[in-house]
């Protein structure tokens, strides 16, 4: 377990992809070279510059991603519907559940969801316990658990909870627009076409949502750093015209 601050992505993915940019423009607009020659030459050029391997590093940190959220989120959960630790507390846990399943004003919803002042009740009444945790997963398989109500509750006992779908539905989509630009240059590498690499509104995407959404380092199972990135020299040069 380590920690990585995942906006540490957007320098990375900037910069890897004006370098690329550089050398795939200069190529595609150079008449010395085939087709065939340009793929080559380009491949070179990534492989050595370390294009590559950023590529695949960046592709490591997108996973990383909502990977971490979830792991997060699913702590932050867990205090809020805590587990039994031995026998004796899951023995009492059901025992409770029972009873509290027997309760009509808790159960019986008709379709009109006419138990809600009643869940919320024995949701604050309860607390974080085994016993809550086993009887609203029992509702909620009975489908008589109001999924909006619950995560209000929950919100409201555990802040952290807060946008946590928002949350993890942002870090979906930032791993997704990441790997779209990693594979338009990945692309980009096998037909050299003029200005590939300059998708600034897709990078301008990613740093909003790594920005506005994951601020903080955050734990990750996986190791994440990004080498240095040197500059390919001959691509500083003014590319040639046909």
């Amino acid at each position: 377990m380590t920690t990585f601050n995942f906006n540490n992505i957007t320098p990375q993915l900037t910069l890897l992809s004006a370098e690329m940019d550089k050398a795939i423009t200069w190529f595609a607009k150079n008449p010395d070279y085939s087709d065939e020659g340009k793929r080559n030459h380009l491949k070179r050029v990534a492989d050595q510059h370390g294009y590559t391997a950023a590529i695949s590093k960046l592709r490591k940190a997108a996973a990383a991603l909502p990977e971490a959220v979830a792991k997060e989120q699913a702590g932050e959960y867990a205090k809020v519907y805590p587990r039994a630790k031995d026998s004796t507390e899951a023995l009492a846990a059901e025992m409770a559940t029972q009873r509290y399943l027997q309760r009509e004003d808790l159960t019986k919803t008709d379709g009109d969801n006419n138990n809600l002042a009643a869940l919320q009740v024995v949701f604050k009444e309860m607390g974080p316990s085994p016993a809550r945790t086993m009887l609203f997963e029992e509702m909620q398989a009975r489908g008589i658990a109001n999924a909006e109500l619950m995560r209000g509750c929950e919100a409201e006992e555990n802040p952290a909870l807060r946008n946590a779908q928002h949350t993890a539905n942002a870090a979906e989509t930032t791993a997704r627009l990441v790997n779209e630009q990693l594979d338009d240059l990945e692309t980009s590498l096998q037909n050299p076409r003029m200005s590939t690499a300059g998708d600034t509104m897709k990078l301008d995407q990613i740093k909003n949502y790594l920005v506005n959404y994951f601020s903080d380092d955050m734990e990750t199972d996986s190791h994440i750093s990004f080498e240095k990135l040197r500059p390919a020299p001959a691509f500083n040069t003014p590319a040639p015209t046909e």
